[in-house]
């Protein structure tokens, strides 16, 4: 399957019926590498919902998925190397893409809850804080993504965003 294109290089969803984002089209970049990156949108008990800041900017806990590693397993691995949390993953949330000049960007968001106590990582130099947020808090603290914050927001709570049925994925599949 070719991997859908973005025209103006902001994250597009895959799959659901989003009403603000653009149909994709086909990547017509042969050559350009692919990279997978694992995020969590997790909460605690209390509805809170761990944000690291990355390199400058506010960013949920995940990074790259590593050589056949499943998508889910990234994202607890990366929770816990970036929060000290631990991820009880749900399932896939979304995927959204970025192209960029050097390389195309896909974003798999795991939904889960997390426990623990929040803690920025001395083994990572490039995690410079860590915080709780509400969803409310959430379009502010990283407005260049307003639109997925849109779509994934648009339940009154994160555990709605499966009410539907969702594009919720089996965790052996990924």
């Amino acid at each position: 399957m070719a991997m859908p294109m973005m025209s103006n290089n902001m994250p597009q969803r895959i799959g659901g019926t989003p009403t603000t984002l653009r149909p994709m089209e086909p990547d017509a970049r042969p050559g350009i590498p692919v990279v997978l990156v694992a995020q969590a949108l997790a909460t605690d008990g209390a509805g809170r919902i761990p944000m690291v800041k990355n390199v400058g900017s506010w960013w949920l806990p995940g990074g790259r998925v590593e050589k056949a590693e499943p998508f889910i397993t990234a994202a607890v691995r990366e929770m816990k190397e970036e929060t000290s949390l631990r991820l009880e993953a749900e399932g896939i949330a979304q995927i959204t893409q970025e192209h960029k000049p050097e390389r195309h960007v896909v974003y798999i968001m795991v939904k889960g809850t997390v426990e623990g106590e929040l803690a920025i990582p001395e083994s990572d130099p490039k995690i410079s804080d860590a915080r709780w947020v509400t969803a409310a808090e959430l379009p502010a603290l990283v407005p260049e993504y307003g639109a997925v914050w849109q779509t994934l927001l648009g339940a009154a709570t994160i555990d709605e965003l499966f009410e539907d049925g969702g594009s919720q994925a089996d965790p052996g599949r990924s």
